[in-house]
């Protein structure tokens, strides 16, 4: 119960800082009738946030990892956490060990990957990662 408050807390601390924030702000501006110029700077912004929402929804719950399986969930974890930056990425698993994990070990190991790409990219400073 207690990690699932601790989730509970970070998910409605990244909404809010992110995704609520940048729509109320968003709704602010388009209330004063923007130009065509400011309408097309406020879809991109409305897009980079429909992004970040998808982000967030996958760090809840791993689609890929259901439909594509453990190694391109992987890579795409590496991918987001090194996205704009020079940081090679790369994730390998083992087809026949991929084939024999049931979904459970299979998230475990993915939450744990997602963790320490986090620490990675917080607190090194690398040029490649895997």
């Amino acid at each position: 119960m207690e990690r699932q408050e601790q989730d509970r807390r970070r998910i409605a601390s990244t909404l809010h800082d992110s995704v609520v924030q940048t729509l109320g702000a968003l709704g602010g501006r388009l209330r004063r009738q923007p130009d065509a110029a400011e309408l097309a700077e406020l879809a991109e912004v409305a897009r980079e946030t429909g992004r970040e929402l998808r982000d967030i929804v996958d760090d809840l719950h791993p689609h890929q990892l259901e439909r594509l399986g453990l190694a391109v969930a992987l890579r795409a974890i590496g991918e987001r956490a090194f996205a704009g930056t020079p940081v090679q990425w790369s994730a390998t698993v083992d087809p026949a060990v991929e084939a024999r994990l049931a979904p459970e070990p299979a998230m475990q190991l993915y939450r744990i990957a997602q963790e320490a790409v986090a620490n990675v990219a917080k607190h090194a400073r690398p040029r490649a990662a895997s």
